[in-house]
């Protein structure tokens, strides 16, 4: 991190993760019960903080053949936040890239991954992310703080 300079952070809020959760709900094909299941007991090991069980999970979530991009997006990026955590930038980076290429309309994902740049010292991609997060959602304060902290 630059001297002086701080991030704000900002996982999958509790709104994202009903919003996932909706998505799940409504996909065309019924989402099987054991991925919906995984995708909660993911989101429930990460917000206990347990990184681990939920990339674990995550990855069961995944494997569900009938979720929506924008669903499969949600995932991987929530999938890529607990990685993060656990110091596995470069697998998460990842994660963040697949993410993006299925919702590239998410400013949360974005946000996060420019999160995971600036961490990795890549300031010039982080303030790219960030910016690509204040065209999606001006109204992000957040994002323009660590726009500022990139700079």
């Amino acid at each position: 991190m630059r001297p002086g300079r701080r991030l704000a952070s900002r996982g999958f809020a509790p709104g994202l993760w009903l919003a996932l959760v909706a998505i799940l709900a409504v996909l065309p094909t019924p989402v099987p019960a054991a991925g919906f299941d995984a995708a909660r007991q993911a989101m429930e090991a990460a917000e206990q903080g347990d990184q681990a069980l939920a990339v674990a999970a995550y990855g069961r979530a995944l494997e569900d053949a009938g979720l929506s991009d924008s669903a499969r997006g949600l995932l991987l990026a929530a999938r890529g936040d607990s990685l993060a955590a656990q110091g596995k930038a470069a697998e998460a980076l990842k994660d963040y890239d697949k993410a993006l290429a299925l919702a590239a309309d998410k400013a949360v994902i974005f946000f996060n991954r420019g999160n995971l740049l600036f961490g990795m010292g890549r300031y010039d991609a982080a303030i790219a992310d960030y910016t690509r997060a204040i065209e999606l959602d001006a109204a992000d304060a957040s994002a323009y703080n660590n726009r500022g902290s990139a700079w």
